[in-house]
Order: structure tokens, then C-alpha cells, then sequence
């Protein structure tokens, strides 16, 4: 039922993505066509040096930061 390529495109919602550059379930060749097809005007796109799928968030790198400043400047409407 979960189908993020239709989802994707008929989204206005501002878009984060954030993805690692050693993930190996999914990998940038599938996840970055879904960012360019994403419908929403406000969305970045953002890669996580060494992270995997499961540990994207407790990287050295400060992506809570990087990620929160982002959003609070694109709220949903």
C-alpha cells in the first residue's frame, strides 16, 4: 500500500531528503529519482558521507542541525 514514487510527485509538503552514502537497502540510484520527481517546490537534498541506512542519524556529521535550520525555514503550509 506504501507507494512513495505516486506519494512523491503529488506532494506540496516540503521535502528533506537525507541519505547515506554507504546504503546498501536503498540504494542513491533509487532514492535520488524520487527528489527530482518530488512535486513539492521547497526540498533539498542532502548526503550523509559513510552513513548507512540505519545509523543516517547518529553520524559525526551534524545533520539534526543542518536538517532543523532547513525545515524551519520551509514550514508546511
Amino acid at each position: 500500500k506504501i507507494q512513495p514514487a505516486k506519494w512523491v510527485k503529488e506532494t506540496n509538503t516540503p521535502l528533506f531528503f537525507a541519505h547515506g552514502t554507504d546504503d546498501t537497502l536503498l540504494s542513491m540510484q533509487r532514492v535520488y529519482p524520487l527528489f527530482q520527481q518530488a512535486g513539492s517546490t521547497n526540498k533539498k537534498w542532502s548526503e550523509v558521507e559513510g552513513a548507512s541506512h540505519s545509523n543516517i542519524l547518529v553520524t559525526p556529521m551534524p545533520h539534526f542541525s543542518e536538517m532543523a535550520a532547513w525545515l524551519l525555514e520551509h514550514p508546511s503550509s
